[in-house]
């Protein structure tokens, strides 16, 4: 099913039933697989909490395995069969196999490792259960029978071969992930690490020179202080912490320092880096002529091409400015993702679609527009063997495009002209949340250091654009968003 889904242009329907229990190993979906799966956990959170508010969009009687007819199922997801410029390789292979974060490489790999109701770890098990009838080319009923047979050594011989490895427990520097004990410790932040247990991600200056390493560091901390205190969103019981990872990029996006909870989940290194990333895209000046200047997407199946300039000129006819991403609007994915909605306004079924996104009749939540396009070809050049291929070709967004909230741009006031500098992103609870928690983070860092970043002038963002439809929202804060707090409008007037 990958493959069509990657390929197609087609709408289609799916099963979440489908998605969450299927387990075989199909041969056509080996090698997108890995990627695959590594976004659809925060989807599916995403899709329930915005309650599938087009009218098309059912989930029967509230259960999951319900049928999901793709018209508003808000999709988070990374962009599919691309390198996570760095992140994915770096980690551990102990944390790669576990926890099925793609790594780039070729063959199987980065599949839920026992999961079985988590699809956002991957659509199929990577274990004794389920997925390794197909895995090399094993045949599963053998394969136990010759376990349960033959010697110690022989077995050890068999998990050798199929590279079975034991797992490493969370928080030692063989997992890829620990606690901070540095900066991010009075907070109780984990980092990522190698195998010699350094910081992957260590805080850094802006290569661009338009962020400093003090600025990048208050901006996580602020960030991180507010997702300790926000109520999350997807997690039961209620009353607990968001956990969410939390990363700054610069202009070129660059990844200038990251930080996440305990308990984030795994696919927000990707979502996270994803959104900062296209959040300071979408904002910079060059991302027209960036955009334009890419080849069209080569579909295989049906055969079909998509322009990617088109949608620098669908966006501008759609705002009425010839300018538009060109002239420093600040966007916000929250801003992004509306309009690459199938309807716009969105959830109103009777319009036609946002200028970042196929038409509805050709839209999917495998095919959602510019999302998909601009990644459609390093998906197929990975297939060929090419996984090392960026996501994008855009040196700016090499992992992707995010069209789902958590993105906030930052800017800096130079000579009197504000510019984008940078941005960052949030992943990993619900999308309110994490819109909120990067907001009020950088908000913040900006008011404890006063030293000129900060948000985007109220006049540049998004939300000042005057559509037939309505404004579109820049950011969108929860109501009552804390424990053990009374407080309400938190992100008005910043």
């Amino acid at each position: 099913m990958a493959l069509a889904l990657a390929v197609g242009l087609d709408r289609a329907a799916m099963q979440l039933d489908e998605v969450m229990g299927d387990r075989q190993t199909d041969a056509e979906a080996a090698v997108f697989a890995r990627e695959l799966g590594v976004g659809l956990a925060e989807h599916l959170e995403d899709v329930a909490q915005e309650g599938f508010r087009d009218a098309r969009a059912v989930v029967a009687d509230g259960d999951l395995g319900g049928r999901l007819v793709a018209a508003q199922a808000d999709l988070d997801r990374p962009a599919l069969g691309c390198e996570l410029d760095g992140v994915g390789q770096q980690v551990p292979d102990d944390l790669l196999q576990a926890i099925g974060v793609g790594d780039g490489r070729s063959g199987v790999g980065g599949e839920d490792p026992g999961h079985a109701h988590a699809p956002g770890l991957g659509g199929r098990q990577h274990g004794l259960e389920g997925g390794l009838d197909r895995v090399g080319g094993v045949d599963r009923p053998r394969l136990e029978a010759h376990l349960a047979a033959d010697d110690p050594r022989d077995v050890e011989q068999v998990l050798d071969a199929l590279g079975l490895r034991a797992g490493a427990a969370f928080g030692v520097a063989s997992s890829g992930i620990r606690a901070d004990t540095g900066v991010f410790a009075d907070l109780g932040g984990y980092l990522l690490v190698d195998a010699a247990n350094a910081n992957l991600y260590p805080v850094v200056a802006g290569t661009d020179g338009g962020l400093t390493a003090a600025e990048v560091q208050q901006t996580l901390r602020s960030a991180l202080a507010v997702a300790n205190r926000a109520r999350a969103q997807i997690r039961q019981p209620s009353g607990q912490a968001a956990q969410v990872t939390i990363t700054v990029v610069d202009s070129f996006g660059a990844v200038l320092g990251l930080v996440r909870t305990p308990d984030a989940p795994v696919f927000g290194t990707d979502v996270a880096l994803q959104k900062a990333r296209s959040a300071a895209f979408m904002s910079n000046p060059a991302a027209a002529a960036e955009l334009q200047a890419l080849p069209v997407a080569n579909y295989l199946v049906p055969a079909a091409t998509s322009s990617i300039a088109a949608y620098v000129t669908a966006l501008r006819g759609f705002v009425g400015d010839p300018t538009a991403l060109a002239n420093k609007t600040a966007y916000s994915t929250r801003a992004i993702g509306t309009l690459a909605r199938p309807f716009f306004p969105d959830g109103v079924s009777s319009t036609g679609a946002g200028p970042l996104s196929k038409p509805y009749a050709q839209w999917s939540p495998f095919s959602t527009g510019l999302q998909l396009d601009l990644s459609h070809d390093a998906i197929v050049a990975a297939a060929g063997g090419s996984p090392a291929v960026g996501c994008t070709g855009l040196p700016r967004l090499r992992n992707g495009l995010q069209i789902f909230p958590g993105g906030i741009p930052i800017y800096r006031s130079v000579l009197g002209v504000p510019q984008v500098v940078g941005a960052i992103g949030v992943s990993g609870d619900g999308i309110d949340q994490d819109d909120m928690i990067a907001f009020l983070g950088l908000s913040r860092a900006a008011a404890s250091l006063g030293s000129g970043f900060g948000q985007a002038p109220a006049n540049l963002r998004a939300d000042t654009i005057t559509l037939p439809g309505g404004q579109l929202r820049y950011v969108q804060c929860p109501q009552a968003p804390f424990n053990n707090s009374s407080d309400q409008n938190v992100c008005v007037g910043l």
